[in-house]
């Protein structure tokens, strides 16, 4: 009798909607066979929330088939001074397991669809900023954080999601030369999800 091979299954550890619907449709459009599971939305302290995705991580069966992501907009950290202290906790955790991978964006994961239209790495120090350069004619015009319209949002920026990675990976090498930029590592998902489903 022949087995069933397992679904992969990918955990996602996420702030909020907007990142919850994005990444739903992104995994239905283009990652068959994957099964997304959300994990209860990252609140409390940065301690807090690592210990979470901690034992989350440890919690499984290395042979399983799961994988993680966390999707963390990086704003409230810088605003809160706690960047070290995060890169040492990130570290890590990542040195305990190869299936976990931290996806940041600076200030949010707006700055990631707004890449979708233009290179930019301009510091914004929070969502506000991303939200505001996103919100224009020749962008995503009334674009706003509520359910309904997150739910639509997928299809306007599906054509456009290589040019999003190209700029995502522009940001990210300009990074590794300044400080103060904005930038998204969201182009390591695709990149990490291509893998899983090979």
């Amino acid at each position: 009798m022949n087995k069933i091979p397992l679904k992969k299954v990918v955990n996602v550890h996420c702030e909020g909607d907007t990142e919850r619907i994005y990444i739903n449709a992104v995994i239905n459009d283009k990652y068959n066979g994957i099964k997304p599971k959300f994990k209860p939305k990252l609140r409390g302290t940065l301690q807090k929330l690592m210990e979470d995705i901690e034992q989350d991580v440890s919690e499984q069966e290395p042979e399983l088939p799961v994988y993680h992501f966390c999707i963390l907009d990086m704003d409230t950290l810088h605003q809160q001074g706690l960047m070290t202290k995060y890169n040492d906790i990130k570290t890590k955790l990542c040195d305990k397991s190869e299936k976990l991978t931290f996806i940041e964006s600076m200030p949010c994961l707006e700055f990631w669809f707004l890449l979708h239209f233009i290179y930019k790495n301009k510091y914004m120090v929070n969502c506000k900023d991303a939200i505001a350069e996103l919100d224009k004619a020749d962008r995503l015009a009334g674009y706003t954080k509520n359910k309904k319209y997150q739910a639509q949002l997928y299809p306007k920026l599906r054509d456009k999601t290589d040019t999003a990675i190209n700029n995502a990976k522009k940001s990210a090498h300009q990074l590794s030369l300044e400080h103060k930029l904005s930038y998204s590592m969201m182009h390591c998902f695709f990149e990490k999800m291509d893998d899983i489903v090979k």
